[in-house]
């Protein structure tokens, strides 16, 4: 009977050993997930950086085009006052008439 309950405490021990040895290899993979885990936190913060700079940018851009927009219709306004006198003069007004200005 010894050697019966000795063959189990053989299988049993050995048992064991591979579960210790399959434990570790789940803790050495849960380490590396929880560093890839970090890594991508990381990389997600630094994306939502990005955004809220490139976010910043497109208001600031959207901005100065409307700016600019304003100082065309300023521009656009001057010109054809500036047309108008010009046209206005007697020598050039006939030119003016053929050219439709």
């Amino acid at each position: 009977m010894t050697t019966g309950l000795t063959g189990v405490t053989t299988g049993l021990t050995k048992v064991t050993t591979g579960l210790t040895k399959v434990t570790t290899g789940l803790t050495k993979v849960t380490t590396d997930l929880t560093k890839v885990t970090t890594g991508l936190t990381k990389v997600t913060t630094e994306l939502t950086k990005v955004t809220t700079g490139l976010t910043k940018v497109t208001t600031d851009l959207t901005g100065a085009t409307t700016g600019l927009t304003g100082v065309t219709t300023e521009l656009m306004g001057v010109t054809s006052g500036l047309v108008f006198v010009w046209c206005d003069r007697l020598i050039i007004k006939t030119h003016c008439q053929q050219n439709n200005l």
